[in-house]
């Protein structure tokens, strides 16, 4: 990466997106999982392009979205994926490719884990802060009635990997587009970063008010999911903070929702509402950050995990 960026002053291109969504992998897995998989150093891996294409492959299975209920209620696991392994649909293949490469790289893991800590090779205490081995220990020495079965421990491992991946590598290529796009805001920025110290402790991150600001801006103008999808479990009714009028010119103050039905969630239309952020809230201005946010975002009582925007979703179904 260090060789791009200087091979940059002559004038070549970097591919910013690839080293963001390198750094971000590399991030995710050493923080989530306590797993270096190399790819700042030696480049993509099988295992970096099944996360780079996960995504696309799964859209292209979305036609068959109303077999997935169905599919999900032939059998246990093992059943479902010699099934999937029949299906003629080379659309299928390829997602089940995807995911066997997700499996064998996250299963390799969980094994080296599991050894570690069984064999006492590790310090859990000093050296294994990673989230995986914190699960891992725990769900060791719980009763064995409460363990979670080695399906779902894989399961949550390459959950970790792709919710924290793809939408962080998006976002850090913003911040770097709308970086490269502001002079001005680069040289304040750049001013800040050069009187902190070198070595970043978490205390110091929150000395750096105006990069929070600008990643709080960017998170909240450019949502990496900007659509949500959920389906109502039950009949319910949702009111509106803000009536709209009906075709009929009659106010709407609440909106009736059946079972079953799905609703779709603009995140970020939620994080560019006139009514909460003001009437520049389509303006990338990361110093709304530093000043005192208007009553109207405090009062909207959004339910978002992180700064009073929808990005991360709300609720118990929230963005881990």
């Amino acid at each position: 990466m260090i060789e791009d960026i200087r091979r940059s002053s002559a004038g070549k291109e970097i591919d910013v997106l690839r080293w963001c969504s390198a750094t971000a992998l590399e991030l995710i897995g050493q923080a989530g999982l306590g797993h270096t998989f190399g790819v700042l150093e030696g480049g993509d891996s099988k295992y970096s392009h099944s996360i780079k294409n996960f995504l696309p492959a799964m859209t292209k299975v979305i036609p068959l979205r109303g077999l997935f209920p169905f599919f999900y209620n032939l059998g246990p696991a093992s059943l479902r994926r010699k099934l999937a392994d029949l299906a003629p649909l080379s659309a299928v293949q390829h997602l089940r490719e995807i995911i066997n490469v997700q499996d064998e790289q996250a299963r390799m893991i969980l094994d080296q884990k599991k050894d570690k800590l069984r064999s006492g090779k590790v310090d859990v205490e000093d050296e294994a802060h990673d989230i995986m081995s914190v699960l891992l220990k725990a769900n060791m020495e719980a009763d064995e009635k409460d363990r979670l079965p080695e399906d779902q421990l894989l399961g949550q491992m390459n959950t970790l990997i792709f919710a924290g991946h793809e939408t962080t590598s998006g976002a850090l290529a913003r911040i770097l587009q709308l970086l490269a796009m502001d002079l001005e805001m680069q040289d304040r920025l750049r001013t800040e970063l050069l009187e902190a110290p070198m070595q970043l402790t978490y205390d110091d991150l929150h000395n750096l008010p105006y990069l929070d600001a600008i990643c709080r801006e960017t998170l909240r103008l450019y949502p990496p999911a900007p659509l949500l999808e959920r389906v109502a479990l039950a009949d319910c009714t949702i009111p509106l903070r803000y009536p709209m009028k009906g075709k009929n010119g009659e106010e709407i103050r609440e909106i009736r929702v059946r079972k079953g039905t799905d609703v779709y969630i603009s995140l970020k239309e939620a994080n560019r509402a006139k009514e909460t952020w003001g009437q520049d809230a389509d303006v990338f201005r990361p110093e709304r950050w530093l000043e005192k946010l208007p009553d109207s975002v405090s009062e909207a009582k959004t339910s978002g995990v992180y700064s009073s925007m929808m990005t991360f979703s709300a609720g118990p179904r929230a963005c881990m």
